[in-house]
């Protein structure tokens, strides 16, 4: 016996006789629907009888047609599907590794900065430098403290002296002749240890100015050869200069160009020297003497130091004193 092809959820009706023939006969389904179909006026009633006679005799081995599934049946097997995928799927990672990563990101942004901080912040002009706080102490000596100068500055030339009277760091005696010249003599101190061309730091000199003359001149510079000469001034073949001699401070860069006119120096002056690997801003008491390349070698390391020009004398001259110097970084 051949049976048509039955659609779900096609009407009410439809559904009712769906429900019977899953129930079986003799379900309370199975009985509602012989009621429809023997009531019903449908004009195709003959073809639900014969759906439910298939029915009835299954288990008597008669063949019968298959019940197809309809479009909502289908879709609820696709979302089955698609359910069972997601719980397959790889899980997000856990808190823990994502707390891992980040700390890891952050690790490495911190090192970055502190590398680029360490050396100094780089600056586009040589005015940045005044925004720079200089708050690491990498040598600090004290001449009115001390009677002898530490194994942290090397002596070159005539040896500087500690001066009397507390005052600091004075010049070198230097005994006069009757066949002396009276030029200047020249001597002093520099870091022991250079500084990367990379690093960015400060050197500060204190110059007390016992007596204006031009017996002693007092030197803050910073060399990138510390090759002194053996000639009476000691001087370094390229070198940045900030002097004081008979009342004024002067700036000379490496090639011996002074810069401006000079300015006026006071009883007390703190000279602060401020570079990086290619600016520089000099300033005495926050009063800027010069501000722009100073034209050093980018790739020597750089050494600062006090230098005294003195002329021969019968006694020491103190009329300019270094009581303290430091070398600073950011």
């Amino acid at each position: 016996m051949e049976t048509t092809e039955t659609q779900f959820d096609s009407d009410q009706f439809l559904k009712l006789l769906t429900e019977a023939l899953r129930a079986g006969p003799g379900s309370p389904q199975w009985h509602e629907a012989v009621n429809e179909l023997k009531n019903s006026s449908l004009a195709d009633a003959d073809e639900f009888r014969m759906l439910i006679n298939a029915r009835e005799h299954l288990e008597s081995g008669r063949d019968y047609r298959s019940i197809r599934a309809g479009p909502e049946f289908t879709r609820k097997v696709m979302r089955a599907i698609d359910r069972e995928a997601a719980a397959q799927a790889p899980s997000p990672p856990s808190a823990g590794i994502i707390a891992i990563v980040a700390t890891i990101g952050i690790i490495t942004v911190i090192t970055i900065v502190a590398v680029i901080w360490y050396k100094g912040p780089p600056v586009s002009n040589p005015t940045e430098l005044s925004s720079i706080v200089f708050s690491q102490t990498s040598v600090s000596t004290d001449f009115s403290q001390t009677t002898a100068i530490p194994p942290e500055w090397r002596t070159f030339g005539q040896a500087p002296v500690i001066a009397s009277r507390s005052r600091g760091l004075g010049a070198p005696h230097v005994h006069a002749t009757p066949t002396d010249d009276k030029d200047y003599r020249g001597g002093g101190l520099y870091s022991a240890s250079g500084i990367p061309p990379t690093q960015t730091f400060a050197f500060e000199a204190t110059i007390k100015q016992n007596k204006v003359s031009d017996n002693v001149a007092v030197q803050i510079f910073i060399t990138d050869t510390p090759d002194f000469d053996t000639n009476p001034k000691a001087s370094s073949p390229h070198e940045l200069v900030c002097y004081l001699l008979n009342g004024t401070i002067n700036i000379a860069k490496p090639d011996g160009s002074i810069q401006g006119s000079g300015t006026k120096s006071k009883d007390l002056n703190h000279i602060q020297i401020k570079l990086d690997k290619q600016y520089v801003l000099i300033e005495n008491d926050g009063q800027t003497l010069y501000s722009g390349a100073h034209d050093l070698s980018p790739d020597k390391a750089r050494y600062p130091g006090v230098r005294f020009l003195v002329k021969p004398s019968d006694k020491p001259l103190e009329d300019l004193t270094v009581p303290s110097i430091r070398i600073l970084k950011p």
